[in-house]
């Protein structure tokens, strides 16, 4: 299961982060019977949303600076990152682009914690809150929603693609 794991470090908090398929619970319901730990969050949302694992790990480092600099629009890192992943600067605008319904089947967890992120916690996740098969982070993503999301229109995002989605990551928080 790790090497299906996308795990990045930064300022002292470390993200961990996969996709689950068939997930045989209702995500909500999941999300709501994770009991977190201490400075942890779990954040799910459509993995469509993800065509790239740099573009979660540029969101994660976005929402760190923007938390740790004092200039987040959220007052939680989880929060903050899912503004990131959705392009958004209302939490409202980001639920709705990007958050699981009841019917979502498929669902993409992040776990942001201060500190280490151990394994079980990922497994935990996984097989008791959800349900789910464990898979890459960027398995199910669609680069056509991904280019509206973040405001890249019909435009064709060829070799510099990730390059543009990293970029206007980073650039959300100006807005």
């Amino acid at each position: 299961m790790e090497e299906l794991i996308l795990t990045s470090r930064y300022r002292g908090y470390q993200l961990c982060a996969f996709t689950l398929t068939d997930v045989k619970r209702d995500p909500l319901e999941g999300l709501n019977s994770y009991v977190p730990e201490v400075d942890e969050e779990l954040q799910a949302f459509d993995p469509k949303c993800v065509v790239r694992d740099l573009q979660v790990i540029a969101a994660f480092m976005s929402a760190v600076n923007s938390f740790l600099a004092g200039t987040s629009r959220a007052r939680r890192l989880g929060v903050e990152f899912l503004l990131k992943m959705s392009g958004s600067t209302q939490i409202a605008d980001a639920i709705r682009k990007i958050g699981v319904t009841p019917s979502h089947r498929n669902v993409t967890i992040a776990i942001l914690r201060r500190g280490e992120v151990p394994c079980r916690i990922c497994e935990r996740v996984a097989y008791q809150s959800f349900s789910g098969n464990v898979t890459r982070i960027d398995v199910l993503g669609d680069r056509t929603f991904v280019r509206d999301l973040y405001g890249l229109g019909g435009r064709r995002c060829k070799g510099d693609e990730v390059s543009d989605l990293v970029q206007r990551i980073a650039l959300s928080g100006l807005a």
